[in-house]
């Protein structure tokens, strides 16, 4: 599975994916660190790519319907 990190989650996220045998892309390393949440959202969306993430904004279903995405899973 391919996931996206958001850059409120550990560095870490990454390795550990990877480690299962998963794809982690962290948004800080393709220049997106400080891109507001519609943005990433985008990126997760066109790339396809679950999105990981701590920032509850993304569990508001009305902004971000769970049937338009591959995935949000929200760390609290």
């Amino acid at each position: 599975m391919r996931f996206l990190i958001d850059a409120d989650l550990p560095r870490s996220t990454k390795a550990l994916l990877e480690k299962c045998g998963h794809e982690g892309v962290d948004i800080r390393d393709i220049g997106m660190r400080r891109a507001k949440d519609p943005a990433i959202a985008r990126y997760a969306l066109d790339e396809r790519l679950c999105l990981l993430t701590g920032d509850f904004g993304f569990a508001d279903v009305r902004n971000y319907p769970p049937e338009t995405y591959h995935g949000i899973a929200y760390r609290s």
